[in-house]
């Protein structure tokens, strides 16, 4: 068809018009819509997050309820009653996830003739709370030398110090802890702490995912991994977020010790 027919003309200046219309819609859909886009799925996102944070914010705030209450009772119990009484507040919630939860006076204060003299409640493989004496023995190490019992003690009162996730010998399954005073006549008595497994911090991590459409993983400031919210994903337990092999481990990582160097 030779251009210099009217037709040919005319066809031109469609092809050029279409040319020009394609170029237009893709610099209005990449210059106007596409940031819109990407705004409204960041907002709904973010405000996924921050409903899912709620939601793991009241669950702390749960345990941290079940504390204070635990220490308002235990501060007024006799020692042979905190030991009958300590299971049915650990398990008022009925929830497995919180593993045990202890008692840990101060050298002296439960007994004048004892040093280690805790009560410390403990899951067994059934869901059971039974018993545990392992810091009460005399090889054990001294646990108002522990860094979760000094942390109880320096927090505020009526606030939870919530221990890094940890494994010791009362039990192979990783755990924290929320540590808070014991307060008798306006001095500090002990620690009461409860547990709770990871377990718990995992299936916080799946809900937000499935809220969010993607893995989630709860991350400590030193990139230990309490949190995990897919069981497809072979992460060892209280393995480093530095140490797995998924692609925003390094970029995380990186917000991370930005982060501890801001503080």
């Amino acid at each position: 068809m030779s251009w210099k027919t009217t037709q040919g003309r005319i066809t031109l200046l469609l092809i050029s018009f279409f040319v020009i219309l394609l170029l237009v819609t893709w610099i209005v859909i990449r210059q106007f819509i596409s940031p819109q886009i990407i705004a409204t799925e960041t907002d709904n996102i973010q405000a996924t997050v921050e409903l899912q944070s709620d939601a793991i914010k009241e669950q702390m705030n749960r345990v941290k309820a079940q504390q204070r209450a635990i220490t308002e009772i235990v501060a007024r119990l006799q020692s042979d009653q905190i030991d009958a009484l300590l299971p049915q507040l650990v398990n008022q919630y009925g929830d497995t996830n919180v593993f045990g939860g202890g008692i840990w006076p101060l050298p002296g204060l439960r007994d004048s003739a004892r040093d280690k003299f805790s009560t410390f409640y403990a899951r067994d493989n059934s869901g059971a709370l039974k018993v545990n004496t392992v810091w009460n023995q005399p090889e054990a190490d001294k646990y108002w030398e522990q860094p979760w019992y000094k942390d109880g003690m320096n927090a505020p009162k009526g606030e939870c110090a919530w221990a890094k996730a940890y494994q010791d010998a009362a039990s192979p399954q990783p755990r924290t802890n929320c540590a808070m005073a014991i307060w008798k006549e306006d001095k500090v008595w002990g620690v009461a702490t409860i547990d709770v497994t990871l377990g718990f911090f995992n299936q916080l991590a799946k809900n937000m995912g499935q809220a969010v459409e993607g893995t989630v993983l709860i991350v400590e400031a030193d990139g230990k991994i309490v949190g995990n919210g897919s069981a497809a994903q072979n992460i060892a337990a209280l393995a480093n977020l530095r140490d797995v092999a998924i692609p925003a481990a390094a970029p995380l990582m990186g917000l991370l010790n930005k982060g501890q160097k801001n503080e």
